[in-house]
């Protein structure tokens, strides 16, 4: 039995497949077994996992239809005979110390930080916590970890076997986000240990398409944004009773934050139409946590005047128009600028911003 089990779903990644397996497999920690589970990629992917199996006894393949991350998460738990267990996006990449940072607290749950990084691998920004060790239940901070976003995601983490088997703990199948971090709820409801590490050793790659799973738009986003969270919140209530209350504003603050980010996602979405946007915005407005949104538009949204004047009509129509405008009126901003105002004398410049200075 291998000390660590590592976990990857792999679907439509066969671009970047090679470069996650081998930065496990190239970890100073060498007792771990890689489970690949191909989730019915319709590309290489599948091909690709066989390819290393071959050359390397500690890799196992599971092949299956597309069901979903969840279901392949599952099916790698399943599979998992490890003391524990961690879990690595097929397109993401881990440091060669990563396994051992994490193996070397000997927590119920040790966390990591992480580097954000574009497709290109440029970093984007660095998560990095600072080192704590907490022992006991009632010891454990979750307002302060879900404070710092560091319960809603499997990755940059390391999990004991013995309580995912004993508690049977799965991955909710159907949920088709924030499905990681009601698995992390679950979990925390049998943990009696915590670790932070102020290691940064796991690449997260940060999407811009519309395909991102993590991005993409859906009619029920907003439901499920809800729903996920609220699950959260509801664990903690059981886990965390005396810091309930403070754990429900951190999640009901992240839903909002959520909803703010995929309406301007929405509305900048160019592969949907007319009829799909206001469908979605619809929806939207049905969500019990906007009215606060809009009455705090500037803290949600940078031109929170024209996101405040919009959103109180409560039509998708005005919405999208808005944003339309708003959108050609920064392009004829910018030709005004590039054409006429760089042209013009210094002292003409001059009267202009003492104008606008005194107009704002």
């Amino acid at each position: 039995m291998p000390e660590v089990s590592v976990i990857v779903p792999v679907y439509k990644a066969e671009q970047v497949l090679r470069r996650c397996i081998n930065s496990i497999l190239r970890q100073t920690f060498p007792d771990f077994e890689l489970i690949l589970v191909d989730d019915g990629s319709p590309d290489q992917c599948g091909e690709i996992c066989d390819e290393y199996s071959g050359k390397d006894t500690r890799i196992c393949v599971i092949h299956q239809k597309n069901r979903g991350v969840s279901s392949a998460r599952n099916a790698g738990l399943r599979q998992a005979t490890g003391s524990y267990i961690m879990f690595v996006d097929s397109d993401d990449y881990v440091d060669k110390d990563f396994i051992f940072q994490l193996y070397s607290n000997k927590s119920d749950l040790s966390i990591c930080g992480l580097q954000a990084r574009d497709q290109k691998e440029k970093i984007l920004y660095v998560n990095q916590y600072e080192p704590q060790y907490f022992e006991g239940r009632n010891n454990i901070p979750f307002a302060d970890l879900y404070r710092n976003q560091l319960l809603y995601s499997p990755w940059s983490k390391l999990f004991r076997g013995d309580i995912i088997r004993e508690n049977q703990l799965q991955f909710p199948v159907g949920i088709t986000w924030g499905e990681d971090g009601m698995f992390v709820a679950d979990y925390a409801m049998f943990i009696q240990s915590v670790s932070v590490s102020d290691y940064t050793g796991y690449n997260y790659i940060k999407y811009d398409n519309v395909d991102s799973l993590s991005t993409k738009i859906r009619d029920n986003i907003i439901d499920l944004i809800m729903f996920s969270r609220e699950y959260c919140i509801n664990k903690m209530a059981i886990v965390a009773p005396e810091n309930y209350a403070e754990i429900e504003d951190c999640c009901i603050e992240d839903i909002k934050w959520n909803c703010s980010y995929f309406v301007s996602m929405l509305l900048n979405n160019q592969a949907m139409n007319i009829v799909e946007k206001n469908r979605t915005l619809n929806r939207f407005f049905q969500n019990k946590y906007v009215a606060d949104i809009i009455s705090n538009a500037d803290v949600y949204f940078a031109d929170y005047e024209m996101w405040q004047f919009v959103f109180c009509c409560h039509k998708p129509c005005y919405i999208l128009a808005a944003n339309n405008c708003a959108k050609y009126l920064r392009v004829i901003k910018q030709w005004l600028y590039n054409h006429i105002y760089v042209e013009l004398p210094e002292p003409i410049k001059d009267i202009y911003r003492f104008i606008r200075k005194k107009v704002k």
